[in-house]
């Protein structure tokens, strides 16, 4: 399982982090995350967003709590939020039916829990298919750990 905490400590040191969602912001999305995945947010989520509501690095973003435009200290940020942004991409202009419930992205691809087979995976944003085995992954940290790397060029 790959750490994320040191790939977040480097990312603040050289992009910086958002500021953190609150425990009560937390708390109230689990009951609704829960519903669209299936599953409780995996705690490597819920402490990232202890960290930082969404992170940006490189062309990779991992979803916030919420979509916002404008940060706490009144710095211009936009963050999209893990539900807004799958009812953007699974209802959008039609019903789409599909296990894949997304976490973020990068470049043309996204991040995604498959509720069908429990496993996280990098997903052609088009196809909603990994392009390899390796985009699968067992775990939500491996994952988004193997996404940061790449996008710190680690």
């Amino acid at each position: 399982m790959i750490a994320l905490n040191p790939l977040l400590d480097q990312i603040d040191a050289e992009e910086g982090l958002e500021p953190p969602a609150d425990a009560d912001t937390i708390n109230a999305l689990v009951p609704q995350f829960n519903a669209l995945f299936g599953i409780e947010p995996p705690e490597a989520l819920k402490q990232l967003w202890q960290r930082s509501n969404g992170v940006w690095v490189n062309g990779a973003h991992i979803y916030g709590t919420r979509d916002f435009e404008e940060g706490e200290d009144g710095r211009a940020v936009h963050t999209s939020g893990v539900l807004e942004s799958n009812e953007r991409l699974l209802e959008g202009l039609h019903e789409v039916s599909s296990p894949l419930r997304f976490i973020g992205e990068v470049d043309d691809q996204l991040l995604a829990y498959d509720t069908d087979d429990q496993k996280w995976k990098l997903v052609d944003s088009i196809a909603w298919d990994p392009d390899d085995d390796e985009d699968v992954h067992a775990s939500f940290e491996d994952l988004v750990g193997n996404v940061l790397r790449r996008a710190l060029e680690l």
